[in-house]
Order: structure tokens, then C-alpha cells, then sequence
């Protein structure tokens, strides 16, 4: 058990058999070092079917101990757990007192025994500092998922002037935005479009003038740039003008104020620290996330 305490070291079935070897001189088979791996896991975490009974009780204690505490879960017709959402006081009250009003929003799969998405919602500071808003568990990133997150974290942000979601071009975001913040603006992770661009195109060539491009500020300039990337590749102009909108990923173009941001690699940041935890049961992790915002 003591090798699993450390949550920066990752212990892996292959791991177990080397150690019962060279402890003990005995060969165990792989399947039998991961269930030895999972006993552990639950010893230690809890079980993956019980920390969705206890986590109900946990958000109680969660809003009791940490003032202005914003949980839902959602459950279907059974009474099954279907979507978790979380904000914590302090992180609320600092958003509305002190943050730009631009959220990056992401989502990363979990690698529990049910699996499923951890949604995330994100800001940063005039110091570029990075703040955690609000966590999720759902299904997978669907149009119904990211509306009910959506949905809640409405009830966090309220009605805000200018406010402005970064995401990558996944088309359920787009469209739960749509309906829960009809007024919002939202703007595409350059980053993502890159990667778009040299998969679909083989342009590798022609990113630092999407950059360029995408990073300017005047609209004079702005189709300049762009003249220029036509020549150099019509078929990427016209996906970045037509399939994309140049709203969406131009600054020069954008209708909103998005500062500096212009990628959400800021959210994959904050998926790398919760790495491990997202091993964990549902409870195990969110703890987890407690733990290191606390921290």
C-alpha cells in the first residue's frame, strides 16, 4: 500500500511482479498483479461503486466547511448518477472580484472503472496566473452534457457583460453556449486549428503565418496576412474563412475582448496536475481536486 501513497509515482502491475520477484524470489502472473493493484486502489480510495452513493454526503460537508460551495448532481429516471458539478466558494467569490471575463472551458477523459469526462471551466488573472472556476463529471462531451454543465456554471457567473468562452471547435460546446449564454461570445483555441491544419492539409509550413494571422489585431493587416496565406495554400484560407469563420479564431475579427488568450492551453495545463487523480473513483478524485486547490 505504501507504494501508492505518493501521488507522483505511478505503480503499474508490471511494477508488482518485479517486486514480488525480487522480495520474494515468486513469479506472479500479470492478472494477478493487477487485481492485487485494484485491491490496493479500493483500500486505499474506496471503492469505484461506493463513492458514488457517498458523494452526496460529501458535497454536504463540502458546502458546510467552505462557504458559498456550489455542487449539483444530476441522476437519471433509476436514480443513477449522471452528471457531478462543483465550484467552490473562494474560487467564485474571486472570479466575480478579481478575474477577466474570458473561461476557458476543456474536457479529459477519466480512467476510473466507469470512465466518463471531467469538464472544466477556467480563467486567468491580469498576472497570467492560472484559476481554477469549476469541475464536472459527465458522460462523455456531448450537446446534452456540456448544456447541463453550462447550465450550472450559469449559476455561478450569472448574466455578465462581454463574456467570452475559449474552447477548441468541438461543435457540442459551441451549441450549449448558444443556448445557456446566448449573449456570450466564443472564441477557438489556435492551437487546436493548428493541429487541424497540418493533420487535414500537411501545411506545416504555413503555421507561423496562421499564427501571425490569427494574433493580429488590425483589420488591415489582418487581410494582408491573409492574402498571403491564400496564395501560399487556397485550401486552408478557405477552411479558416468558410468551415471555421474568421470571427472565431482572428482577434482582428473577434467580437468580444479576449486579451491575451488565445489558446486553452492553459486548461490542459490543469488537466496534466489532475493526471493521476483521474485514475481515482469519483469521490478519490474529487478530493483530490480539493486537496490541490486547497493547497
Amino acid at each position: 500500500m505504501s507504494k501508492f501513497e505518493d501521488l507522483n509515482i505511478i505503480y503499474r502491475p508490471s511494477n508488482i511482479q518485479n517486486y514480488i520477484r525480487r522480495e520474494f524470489g515468486i513469479d506472479r502472473n500479470y492478472y494477478k498483479a493487477w487485481m492485487a493493484r485494484d485491491c490496493v486502489i479500493e483500500l486505499l480510495r474506496g471503492s469505484p461503486d461506493l463513492s458514488y452513493d457517498r458523494l452526496a454526503e460529501y458535497c454536504n460537508i463540502l458546502k458546510k466547511n467552505n462557504p458559498g460551495t456550489v455542487t449539483f448532481i444530476e441522476v437519471d429516471n433509476e436514480n443513477r448518477f449522471k452528471y457531478f458539478f462543483m465550484a467552490l466558494g473562494p474560487s467564485i467569490r474571486g472570479f466575480h472580484s478579481s478575474m477577466r471575463h474570458v473561461i476557458f472551458v476543456d474536457g479529459t477523459f477519466m480512467k476510473s472503472k466507469f470512465r466518463g469526462t471531467l469538464p472544466v471551466a477556467m480563467c486567468q488573472d491580469a498576472n497570467f496566473q492560472i484559476y481554477p472556476l469549476a469541475f464536472g463529471i459527465v458522460d462523455s462531451e456531448n450537446d446534452a452534457s456540456w448544456t447541463w454543465f453550462f447550465d450550472k456554471l450559469f449559476q455561478v457567473t450569472g448574466i455578465l457583460e462581454g463574456l467570452v468562452f475559449i474552447s477548441d471547435h468541438k461543435d457540442s460546446i459551441g451549441n450549449a453556449i448558444k443556448i445557456v449564454y446566448p449573449n456570450a461570445h466564443h472564441g477557438c483555441c489556435m492551437w487546436y486549428l493548428q493541429l487541424n491544419i497540418k493533420s487535414n492539409y500537411h501545411k506545416a509550413n504555413i503555421l507561423p503565418l496562421f499564427m501571425a494571422t490569427a494574433k493580429e489585431y488590425s483589420l488591415i493587416n489582418f487581410e494582408k496576412l491573409m492574402t498571403n496565406l491564400y496564395r501560399k495554400s487556397p485550401a486552408v484560407g478557405q477552411y479558416l474563412e468558410n468551415k471555421v469563420g474568421y470571427e472565431f479564431w482572428s482577434r482582428a475579427h473577434f467580437k468580444g475582448v479576449r486579451y491575451n488568450i488565445m489558446t486553452t492551453n492553459n486548461a490542459e495545463s490543469l488537466n496534466s496536475l489532475f493526471k493521476n487523480a483521474r485514475e481515482f473513483p469519483v469521490l478519490a478524485m474529487v478530493e483530490q481536486i480539493r486537496k490541490t486547490l486547497q493547497k
